[in-house]
């Protein structure tokens, strides 16, 4: 009898292991999708380049090719220190002053494992300054994927956030 039941153990639970990778796995695999696309939540402006105020927008770039992300309409927007730009509700870290948008490009890139870059610019009239950059290098998702990038340098502080999300078009 004991011999009976472990048999019966070993059979159901060898079946529910084999079903349940079956089933993940091409889950999984199914909905990954072909491309991504590069959605901004939000940025904020800890500590500025220039003194009062600098020049923002935001890009994705891959090969020689930038698509603007924000701002939409505008070649820039103004910010003073503290203030977080916050796009479609996405939330701002205490402290920071909230300015919110609506309006922004999310444009979808092949997820094929080349060099696709976020970069926050500042613009300048001698040359713009990549003040935050975020190389990636875009594989078939799922799931969404969250990046927060921070920038420390030349006594600047800003504080860029997005994610990528699964795109079949």
């Amino acid at each position: 009898m004991y011999r009976l039941i472990r048999l019966l153990t070993r059979v159901s639970l060898g079946g529910a292991l084999v079903a349940g990778s079956l089933l993940t796995g091409s889950t999984a695999h199914a909905d990954t999708a072909p491309r991504v696309r590069v959605v901004l939540e939000s940025f904020t402006a800890w500590a500025l380049e220039e003194s009062g105020h600098d020049e923002i927008y935001v890009t994705a770039q891959r090969g020689s090719k930038a698509q603007k992300l924000f701002p939409q309409s505008d070649s820039y927007l103004s910010v003073a220190r503290y203030d977080c730009v916050s796009i479609n509700g996405a939330p701002c870290p205490v402290g920071s002053r909230l300015r919110s948008f609506s309006a922004v490009n999310t444009p979808s890139y092949p997820a094929d494992g080349q060099l696709l870059s976020v970069v926050l610019w500042d613009d300048d009239l001698a040359g713009d300054d990549a003040l935050v950059s975020v190389p990636l290098w875009p594989h078939p998702i799922s799931e969404n994927e969250y990046h927060r990038e921070r920038a420390f340098i030349n006594g600047y502080h800003y504080e860029l956030n997005f994610r990528l999300e699964p795109a079949w078009a």
